[in-house]
């Protein structure tokens, strides 16, 4: 976590598996933006990964490579590799079908990953 006095600015959770560092997750407080907690906390992150002699480090899957995640992703240098998510439908998904994308997406927009992005498309 990055803080400026008592106030949090920034956090970052990342995973450690075998020979490789996943971060999961990324968040900062708005008001804070130009701070750029975020970065600080990746660049120690990644200096950590390599000093500790982790082989790579997994930034994640972006929904396109047009959106600013991907875009701030490449600037750090990553390159794409691809890879695949296992998704298990539990229960009946018809009632989300039904309501589509878009207003689950309006709904819980706050939330990292709500639906699969197969489903944007349609």
């Amino acid at each position: 976590m990055a803080f400026t006095e008592n106030t949090l600015v920034s956090g970052l959770l990342v995973f450690y598996y075998r020979n490789g560092v996943t971060n999961h997750e990324t968040c900062f407080n708005r008001v804070f933006s130009g701070y750029q907690g975020n970065s600080y906390l990746l660049h120690i992150a990644l200096e950590e990964a390599q000093k500790d002699g982790y082989e790579y480090f997994n930034w994640g899957a972006s929904e396109t490579r047009e959106c600013g995640v991907y875009k701030f992703k490449e600037a750090w240098g990553a390159r794409e590799i691809g890879y695949s998510y296992f998704t298990r439908m539990i229960g009946d998904c018809t009632v989300s079908r039904r309501v589509g994308a878009l207003e689950i997406q309006e709904k819980f927009s706050r939330f990292y990953y709500v639906i699969p992005f197969t489903w944007l498309d349609g």
